[in-house]
């Protein structure tokens, strides 16, 4: 059994308490973070990094994250739109890959918070069986592209939306780890997990990090996972 380590505000833990489930149904162990240290870090294939709220990382923090990764943990960072980019360090973790965060969240055309994402890039193995995505207030990502460096946008706004087709998700390389980000960690809050194929998109995530192949059924599970959570 693979095993994931998930770092949030200890506050919204419950809000991700779904997803928890959801990746000990398909077979993954998950480690709750209590501290940043190399140790800890390590202590699963894949980091999850959700619902930072206002909270800073130091800069040893985030030089052992980056030493982690460097070193081949996979990072699954899931960002805070409300604090981010000013108040979210993972923005300097990700800014080591060429990836920035904006100040601009993408919008329907109507008043509503929830975005619905259908440009989706389906030649990515992440999101080769994703058709639409629900997500809050996402944040419009900026790609700083290096000579050498592999990066994949996954997820784009539409032409309808407020910016038109902004990158809210992509998928790269950092030394000998991988990481994706999403610029809306509500796609894994217990509300939205069940939206559109947000599942899908978080465990396939996942499994390309760990550098892992789905077995057989996994969208059987993930699909019970969804059922079991929905009547409790």
């Amino acid at each position: 059994m693979s095993s994931v380590v998930l770092e949030a505000t200890s506050e919204y833990l419950d809000d991700l308490e779904n997803f928890k489930f959801l990746l000990e149904y398909v077979g993954f162990r998950v480690h709750i973070l209590e501290r940043i240290a190399l140790d800890e870090l390590t202590k699963g294939k894949v980091l999850i990094i959700a619902a930072k709220k206002y909270e800073m990382y130091t800069m040893d923090e985030i030089s052992l994250i980056l030493r982690a990764i460097h070193g081949g943990l996979g990072a699954l960072i899931l960002l805070d739109p409300e604090s981010s980019p000013s108040f979210d360090s993972t923005s300097e973790i990700l800014s080591e890959a060429g990836i920035f965060v904006s100040e601009h969240n993408v919008r329907e055309s109507t008043e509503t918070v929830l975005v619905r994402l259908t440009n989706i890039n389906k030649n990515h193995r992440i999101t080769s069986g994703v058709d639409e995505l629900i997500a809050e207030s996402p944040k419009a990502l900026m790609l700083l592209r290096r000579e050498g460096k592999k990066l994949s946008i996954l997820v784009r706004s539409s032409k309808n939306h407020n910016p038109p087709e902004a990158i809210v998700s992509c998928a790269t390389y950092l030394g000998n780890g991988r990481i994706v980000v999403f610029s809306s960690w509500s796609i894994a809050n217990n509300e939205l997990l069940n939206y559109g194929q947000n599942a899908l998109f978080l465990i396939s995530s996942i499994y390309w990090l760990a550098g892992l192949m789905p077995g057989h059924g996994l969208l059987d599970r993930i699909n019970e996972a969804l059922r079991r959570v929905s009547k409790s």
